[in-house]
């Protein structure tokens, strides 16, 4: 299953139309780019006084949110850092990564308000997944063969989980209000922290296609996920799907021929954001509200702020944007 796309090196300048009847925007305009790293994941700090970035060029990068200037990054060699996510109520950023030449030293938690490392990346936890308890003072890591280890947010090993999945785990989220991960490849697994046990195994009735992201509705009732699709390829579509707690697909949702690389919930729960080809926001039920399509370059990452009035974005070639439910442009910048 490819974990990259072709990178086009085409940027849409601003120019926004309205298509009559169809809630799309679109962006017109090209210009050509040199910078051509993915940044694979983007988060706001729980103040959303900083921003951090992280790309497949080994890059990972904070920037403070006022005026928009990086004020750290680190940089390390073959490495792509595949999730970032920062602590929901304490000034601490969690990483996870891949490490293609085994590198050292990669920054796993970081806490910004002291400046320092709190711990580096051990040669196990190399993967793609990482999420914060809800009351912040745990976080999860995923590692080779989708083994979860668990700890403290200043960085105390608690436990490894004795869960395994071969094909390792693509995404990882803890439940609003029990220690309950949803946690995703081909299938859909939940699994109890506290009693180290599997929970149930749900399929997603698709053949061979990758479940690339998963997120617990902060009420806990139902949870999303977004998949891979090869419908590019003559094969199954990419789908967005609600689900209850209990396994029980409550909504199928088709509006990208392409995959789905992140899903975010806003606090209130109200409405949901999607990156794929275009920037798609939708309600509670699965409605859809908006649809934005900025340029020709895929988006991988995609949170909203605390205040659940902005989105950020990040594509394929490395552009970052802040927008609102709407996709207004509010600030844009390359990595």
């Amino acid at each position: 299953m490819p974990n990259n796309l072709t990178i086009p090196l085409l940027f849409s300048l601003f120019a926004f139309t309205w298509i009559p009847g169809k809630d799309v925007r679109i962006t017109t305009g090209h210009n050509k780019q040199s910078k051509t790293s993915v940044a694979w994941t983007a988060s706001w700090s729980y103040d959303d006084r900083f921003v951090a970035i992280g790309n497949d060029n080994g890059e990972l990068a904070i920037y403070e949110t006022t005026h928009w200037k990086k004020i750290k990054n680190w940089n390390y060699k073959a490495t792509t850092f595949t999730r970032i996510e920062w602590n929901p109520k304490h000034p601490v950023l969690a990483v996870a990564a891949n490490s293609y030449a085994r590198t050292p030293s990669i920054v796993q938690l970081f806490d910004i308000a002291k400046n320092k490392i709190i711990k580096t990346i051990p040669d196990t936890l190399y993967g793609r997944g990482v999420s914060w308890s809800p009351d912040g003072e745990k976080v999860a890591f995923v590692g080779a063969k989708g083994r979860i280890s668990i700890y403290t947010k200043n960085g105390q090993h608690l436990k490894t989980l004795t869960f395994t999945n071969q094909g390792s785990l693509f995404d990882i989220d803890w439940h609003p209000s029990k220690n309950l991960l949803l946690a995703v490849e081909e299938d859909i697994y939940l699994i109890d922290v506290d009693r180290d046990s599997l929970v149930a195994t749900y399929d997603d009735g698709s053949i061979n296609k990758g479940i690339l992201c998963c997120q617990w509705h902060p009420s806990g009732d139902f949870f999303v996920t977004g998949d891979y699709g090869h419908e590019n390829e003559g094969a199954e579509p990419s789908y967005l799907k609600y689900w209850s707690k209990e396994g029980t697909l409550l909504k199928r949702i088709k509006e990208s021929k392409f995959e789905y690389r992140n899903v975010k919930w806003t606090r209130n729960g109200k409405y949901l954001a999607a990156a794929t080809d275009v920037l798609l926001v939708f309600d509670s039920k699965g409605g859809l509200i908006s649809k934005t399509k900025f340029d020709d370059n895929n988006l991988w990452g995609v949170e909203w702020n605390h205040k659940d009035d902005r989105i950020i974005s990040s594509n394929q070639v490395g552009n970052v944007r802040v927008t609102n439910i709407n996709g207004t442009i509010f600030k844009t910048f390359t990595q």
